[in-house]
């Protein structure tokens, strides 16, 4: 059985696929083919939304739509699980969302494998870089760099070049055992302005090799960053018109 259901969480339920120990958005499908699978982290699963953008085109298109998003994952948590990869791989298509740069694991510090924004530790060469900062005082990767960063803008951009490039690399693993049938989704927020996600422009157009194609959608999504109702069903109609002719 390629697929398990598991509970449900503030009416949002949870399942696993393969031989995965992430908890995905449920319900679960059926994963006889085709189906287009959809990786990514809290926009992906729909945090606090009833009808994800993946549901959306599901009913757009009439296509299976397998939601493999974990909540606040980063391109760790999928570099990790071979086995949800190769189920992407299996689909039509796979929807790669663009997530942050800040919950992985890079020479600087440890996140936790599976629920990314936690910090585990601070390595020999970031508390060397920062001997003026307590690490154990910090559970989450954000309150930690957004520390760092207040304290010296200098050395922050040192962390944040390590990140870019273990960031560009992993998602480019990513992409290339997808192989070629993958749209990348970059969700801009308009509104926010915290270079700790430390996603650039350039750094999205350098994986456009790797995939089909690059949706782009700018908005402002509120609180926590996160999409509304309504920029899930746009979200969702932009994808639908992108992928209706890569399907036929």
């Amino acid at each position: 059985m390629k697929f398990q259901s598991l509970y449900t969480n503030n009416q949002i339920s949870q399942c696993r696929y393969g031989m995965s120990r992430l908890s995905f958005r449920g319900p679960a499908k059926s994963l006889a083919q085709p189906y287009v699978s959809f990786l990514g982290g809290s926009q992906t699963f729909g945090k606090g939304i009833s009808i994800p953008f993946s549901e959306r085109v599901e009913k757009r298109l009439g296509q299976t739509c397998v939601n493999f998003g974990v909540a606040n994952a980063s391109v760790d948590a999928f570099v990790n699980d071979p086995s949800i990869l190769n189920l992407a791989r299996d689909g039509a298509i796979s929807v790669v969302e663009v997530t942050g740069a800040q919950n992985l694991s890079n020479r600087f510090y440890r996140v936790h494998p599976r629920r990314n924004d936690r910090f585990l530790q601070a390595s020999t060469v970031l508390r060397a870089l920062y001997p003026d900062v307590d690490f154990t005082e910090f559970d989450f990767t954000g309150h930690m760099l957004r520390t760092l960063r207040d304290r010296s803008r200098d050395r922050f951009e040192i962390v944040v070049t390590e990140l870019q490039e273990a960031w560009t690399a992993r998602m480019k693993t990513i992409l290339d055992h997808l192989g070629q049938n993958v749209v990348l989704l970059w969700l801009r927020d308009e509104q926010l302005n915290d270079d700790v996600h430390c996603i650039t422009k350039p750094m999205v157009t350098r994986l456009a090799d790797h995939c089909i194609d690059v949706v782009e959608h700018k908005d402002e999504y509120g609180g926590g960053g996160l999409l509304s109702t309504d920029q899930h069903r746009d979200v969702g109609d932009s994808l639908a018109a992108v992928l209706r002719p890569l399907l036929k």
